[in-house]
């Protein structure tokens, strides 16, 4: 990216510097501030289908708790940067990018080295296609973008609570809830499917991502696998060390939840993504 753009570097800085002043992190009149000390997480924005409701809320909630420790989330709407170079600078502006499951996530193959990506798995009961899109014995159809890259993609799956239909009916109820669901009268099925489906995400998901892995500078493999465990996410892809302190490398693993071993689950993963490849 820097040789083919070398004022890249520039951009990505004045863009940082937009979003702390918009957010009242900063102040104008101090240009001497390193912008780079500050963590940015992006929110995935749309505005048609899979809008994320709540997230002014969130937004709120995060710059609320954070702020003060210089870490500060935004929305990021892809839909309204039309240009290429718009969508790069955007995204390699930030340390984290979360968002729903679909092809909002797929520029997160343009954020930074080491940054997250976490993909909120929709709800899907067993009686709604899609169960794919929540898979966590192996990256999921979006994630395989993230396999065996640079950047830590971790999977999160949401609850019914993310579902705003049907909320006047007892969740006991299993049968009611369904034909609920699943109504074709009332177009209820349509907004149910997860492709079409509006979602909420409780605040404390990304507040709990944020406390558990952006607070600190660096975790080793082991760290970062015992907190996602801890947290409920699966981590996907880490690119991570074994130790922060001395000169071990960097190299990618796989934490994934199965009933198999994890090494005989990424070996059958990685040859299969090799064959892809070629």
């Amino acid at each position: 990216f820097n040789q083919k753009a070398p004022s890249l570097g520039e951009m990505i800085r004045a863009t940082r510097r937009e979003i702390l002043l918009e957010k009242g992190a900063i102040s104008s009149d101090n240009d001497g501030v390193d912008v780079f000390e500050w963590k940015i997480v992006g929110l995935a924005k749309r505005t048609t289908r899979r809008k994320w409701l709540n997230i002014d809320q969130v937004l709120s909630r995060c710059d609320e708790v954070f702020m003060r420790h210089r870490i500060v989330c935004t929305a990021v709407d892809v839909e309204t940067a039309r240009r290429a170079e718009t969508q790069l600078v955007m995204h390699r502006s930030l340390d984290a990018f979360i968002g729903i499951h679909g092809a909002q996530l797929t520029q997160g193959v343009l954020l930074p080295k080491r940054a997250y990506i976490v993909e909120l798995l929709p709800w899907v009961p067993w009686y709604l296609f899609g169960d794919w899109v929540r898979t966590k014995s192996k990256p999921t159809p979006l994630g395989v973008i993230f396999h065996n890259t640079e950047l830590q993609h971790l999977g999160y799956p949401l609850g019914r609570k993310s579902v705003p239909l049907c909320l006047d009916v007892d969740p006991d109820d299993q049968e009611a809830e369904r034909n609920c669901f699943m109504n074709e009268t009332n177009g209820n099925i349509e907004k149910f499917r997860w492709d079409e489906r509006d979602f909420n995400v409780r605040a404390g998901i990304v507040t709990d991502f944020i406390s558990s892995f952006l607070l600190v500078s660096e975790l080793s493999c082991s760290e970062m696998q015992a907190r996602a465990s801890s947290q409920n996410y699966v981590l996907y892809n880490a690119y991570c060390r074994e130790s922060t302190t001395g000169k071990s490398r960097y190299q990618q693993k796989h934490y994934y939840h199965h009933n198999v071993s994890a090494k005989s689950l990424t070996n059958k993963f990685d040859m299969w993504h090799e064959k892809i490849k070629k």
